[in-house]
């Protein structure tokens, strides 16, 4: 616009497409091959696992999603004496063609727990067995064969998920250079992610009072089946409940502040501190959450406690049926947990120190420290209560928040982070033919749920949600990074001269390479569960005093296994998230590289790549299931070195 004001306006329109999940065309439908009935008619096979035996079995899911994004952006800038503005606003559509099944063949998973010689939490039992030594044997592939399952399930979607969520953000920015050494930055962002709106209406939530009841966005939520009513578009609407399911969070103001000083010529100090927004919400766990209730989605199978042909295990309701408390069998859903979802909010602060040692040289410290709130975690909203005192001898449907209901589950916006880090950084341009830039970093990332890819799970229980909160499975303690590019002196322009033949042989090369030593990422350590509670999920205990570390640290035994020993019954595991690591990093990947000149503008590059040069054993993960004989034990490596030559010809 002129010399002091810049306008920047941009319009889009992508259209990204993504997946993930087992293949589903040219696949046999083992399932239906296998008698099982009731899944869905997508080929594939059921999962299956048994503790100790690897079964071959094809992806539970099938994620097939496309996304028409519209947006528009607009940013003004303008200066003013020592202020520099600007302001902007930022409006996204997005509309999500979500095809997804998950569990659509089923799912069975099997634990020596049948063909023990005693059950699971019979203490007088345990005791004869123990006084007669007698070994507590069992064999999850004896129970596969007896057909005793302990987890059995299966999830079939009537329709397609369709969703639309819109944002918008604006924000007012004004950079002030105070004088020469100090320069401040002050800003104030507002931001707002309307709910995914259902062209169908197809939301649930669930109203735990009384018996307990789906609540359903349409006030007949078999009109999404209904041609009359626009299949649910045109159908009337529940009053007393969001059109979406939810609502979120209005008000999302997000100030931020910061100041870069220069005490020295040389030392800059950079202080930071805002509020962030994170709105897009995981679009698997939403759709699951809005419409994982019935009709929309049907659930079949629970926790079976005698032997039956696998074949009958998955009863299903009907598309038609609206799941009630007693029915048969007993209904399970997956819902909103609750009717106001928050936006995720990350609150940040950051201290940077920046030293320029010389002319080549120059160094830096970071620290950042950051307090999330608002996180998506996955619970179970109707788990038995453990079965102590009076409860003790009650079966786990008896104990259930609700007794006239199976399982109840959802995210919920419960979980939270704390994270910190420093990092110790020196860099330089080229100093005698060397390019070097290494940073050191210690971090600690304390969450109550450890892993995403484990849908965001710590305690699922809803009222422990946050007992085993510890260290993320992402973050090791210590990392250290190289990156590294030195010219060897050898040649015809270069400290030790070379000509003609020994130029064309020895001169010109180059080495360069990255280099990475960690510490091991965290692990979770699990067993059996024996929480008496119905959520499949337990930790084991930690005997106090046991070091940990005290292992010979090798693939048989990476930690010491005798730290970790079975919970009493009715109890929840004390060993928290994040109690161990897994073996760390130590790896070099080396380049030589050397250009042959042909004539003016034609040249011939030789590389040679190297990954794990010095081909250092590189461990995976342990082995962190307490029930498993191999508990402990490494059963892979990294790669091993790898050797890569090109030849690059430039014309």
């Amino acid at each position: 616009i002129s010399s002091t004001k810049i306008n920047d306006l941009s319009l889009s329109y992508v259209r990204p497409k993504w997946g993930i999940g087992r293949p589903i065309t040219n696949v046999p439908d083992v399932t239906t091959e296998m008698g099982l009935k009731n899944a869905s008619k997508l080929g594939g096979s059921p999962g299956l696992s048994a503790t100790d035996f690897t079964i071959a079995s094809s992806g539970l899911f099938v994620w097939d999603p496309t996304q028409n994004t519209y947006q528009a952006k607009d940013d003004f800038s303008f200066t003013r004496g020592k202020h520099s503005f600007k302001v902007g606003a930022h409006m996204t559509d997005r509309r999500l063609y979500y095809l997804i099944q998950s569990v659509d063949k089923g799912r069975f998973a099997f634990l020596e727990t049948y063909t023990k010689p005693c059950p699971v939490g019979k203490a007088i039992c345990d005791t004869a067995r123990t006084s007669a030594g007698v070994p507590d044997g069992g064999l999850a592939l004896a129970d596969m064969i007896l057909g005793t399952a302990n987890v059995v399930d299966l999830q079939l979607r009537g329709l397609d998920w369709h969703g639309q969520q819109k944002y918008l953000g604006t924000y007012f920015q004004d950079t002030w250079q105070v004088s020469q050494k100090l320069t401040i930055n002050m800003g104030l962002r507002y931001e707002y992610w309307r709910p995914w709106t259902l062209p169908r209406n197809a939301a649930t939530t669930f109203d735990f009072s009384g018996e307990g009841s789906i609540v359903y966005s349409l006030k007949n939520p078999l009109d999404v089946y209904n041609p009359a009513t626009n299949y649910g578009r045109d159908a009337e609407l529940n009053p007393n409940v969001p059109r979406q399911g939810y609502t979120t969070s209005n008000v999302n103001l997000a100030p931020r502040l910061g100041f870069a000083y220069t005490p020295t010529p040389n030392t800059v100090i950079r202080v930071a501190g805002g509020i962030f927004y994170a709105g897009n919400i995981n679009t698997n766990q939403m759709s699951d959450n809005q419409s994982g209730g019935p009709p929309f989605t049907l659930q079949g199978g629970a926790v079976t406690d005698r032997t039956e042909q696998t074949k009958n295990s998955f009863v299903l309701p009907t598309a038609t049926s609206i799941p009630k408390a007693f029915g048969n069998p007993l209904p399970a859903v997956r819902v909103l947990g609750q009717q106001y979802y928050p936006i995720p909010a990350v609150y940040q602060w950051s201290v940077g120190i920046q030293r320029r040692i010389n002319a080549s040289w120059a160094a830096n410290f970071d620290y950042i420290g950051s307090h999330t709130i608002h996180n998506s975690q996955w619970v179970q909203f109707n788990p038995g209560e453990l079965p102590v005192g009076p409860l003790a001898d009650l079966p786990l449907q008896e104990r259930r928040r609700l007794k006239g209901w199976g399982s109840i589950d959802g995210w919920v916006p419960w979980g939270s982070g704390k994270y910190q880090s420093g990092t110790l950084g020196i860099k330089n341009r080229d100093w005698r033919g060397l390019s070097f830039m290494s940073n050191l970093t210690w971090a600690k990332n304390l969450t109550t749920s450890y892993s995403l890819i484990d849908s965001d799970r710590g305690n699922p229980h809803y009222k422990y949600y946050d007992n085993w909160r510890g260290r993320s499975n992402y973050i090791p303690t210590l990392r250290s990074i190289s990156a590294w590019s030195y010219n060897l002196p050898f040649g015809e322009r270069m400290r030790y001269k070379l000509s003609g033949v020994a130029d064309a042989i020895a001169g010109g090369w180059t080495i360069s390479g990255i280099t990475e030593f960690s510490t091991g990422a965290p692990i979770t350590m699990s067993a059996n569960d024996n929480t008496g509670t119905g959520t499949g999920t337990q930790r084991p205990n930690l005997v106090s005093g046991c070091d940990i570390g005290n292992a010979a640290k090798d693939r048989f035994q990476w930690f010491n296994t005798a730290c970790f020993v079975d919970p009493a019954f009715g109890t929840f595991g004390t060993a928290n998230q994040g109690i161990a690591n897994d073996p760390g990093i130590n790896n070099w990947n080396i380049t030589l590289k050397k250009s042959f000149i042909f004539g003016e503008g034609k040249d011939l590059e030789f590389r040679g790549e190297l990954f794990n040069a010095f081909n250092h054993t590189q461990w995976a993960g342990a082995n962190t299931s307490l029930a498993s004989s191999s508990f402990g034990r490494i059963g892979a490596t990294r790669p091993a070195r790898q050797l890569q030559f090109g030849l690059f010809f430039t014309y």
